[in-house]
């Protein structure tokens, strides 16, 4: 039924994006660190290149211990959303694929253990799913948060950033992070993939802080956060593109 609601999204002109919150492979099952006591680390001492292994390789590589326990179950937790992914793949459906959110935080599990550990997951992940897995369909968003864990710039195609601002605060284009982040990443697509409300869309072109996309986070932020002016503005502004302008596949 997911994968139906997906597909008939792309169908009507939308686009999709797909954000990966990783529960921990082993432990509690949660992507903050507090909560579980998987550590990278660990998985990321691997010695062997795990990316292109089958499954029974990787099996062998635990039992001789080239790998640990904890780097299997990672390899085993991206094969399984690759297996997701792949309908999407296989129905030309282009997918704006954020995984490992926010990392530099430090609050997800996939970025507490250090840059280094996050920066090797990353590779990992990039590897296996468009070279082993053949996902060719999927546009990466680096979501880092920090230039400290600043992946590959060959490994992703948008670079985006969590803002939010308090409640009774105007949004307005963001301009100084917008700038920080071209800098850093050099002629990459920019993009806002969470915030508290909607950007001033004609400060962003006074500005020429022109980001991609939003994603407005839920609805606390939409209710409380937003005014329903501020929607009908953005939504109805000729510096915005939304669905309706979209032909239908």
């Amino acid at each position: 039924q997911r994968q139906m609601c997906i597909r008939d999204r792309a169908k009507d002109g939308g686009i999709v994006g797909l954000s990966w919150l990783w529960n921990a492979p082993t432990g509690n099952g949660t992507p903050f660190d507090k909560d579980t006591a998987f550590d990278l680390s660990v998985a990321a001492a691997a010695t062997a290149d795990i990316a292109q292994s089958t499954d029974a390789q990787l099996q062998t590589m635990v039992e001789n211990g080239t790998i640990s326990q904890s780097c299997y179950e990672l390899v085993q937790d991206i094969d399984a959303v690759a297996e997701e992914l792949q309908p999407l793949a296989d129905a030309d459906i282009p997918v704006i694929w954020r995984p490992l959110p926010d990392a530099g935080g430090g609050w997800y599990w996939w970025g507490a253990h250090g840059a280094e550990n996050y920066r090797w997951l990353w590779s990992l992940l990039f590897q296996r799913m468009t070279e082993y897995h053949q996902l060719h369909n999927l546009l990466w968003v680096w979501n880092g948060q920090s230039d400290s864990y600043w992946a590959d710039d060959t490994t992703y195609d948008i670079a985006s950033l969590d803002l939010y601002v308090n409640q009774e605060e105007s949004y307005g284009s963001r301009y100084e992070q917008f700038l920080a982040l071209k800098n850093m990443t050099d002629g990459k697509i920019l993009a806002l993939s969470e915030c508290s409300t909607v950007p001033d869309v004609n400060a962003m072109f006074r500005d020429n802080a022109v980001w991609s996309y939003f994603g407005l986070w839920y609805d606390t932020y939409l209710y409380d956060y937003t005014s329903k002016e501020a929607l009908i503005d953005i939504y109805n502004s000729q510096g915005t593109l939304t669905r309706d302008d979209a032909p239908t596949m």
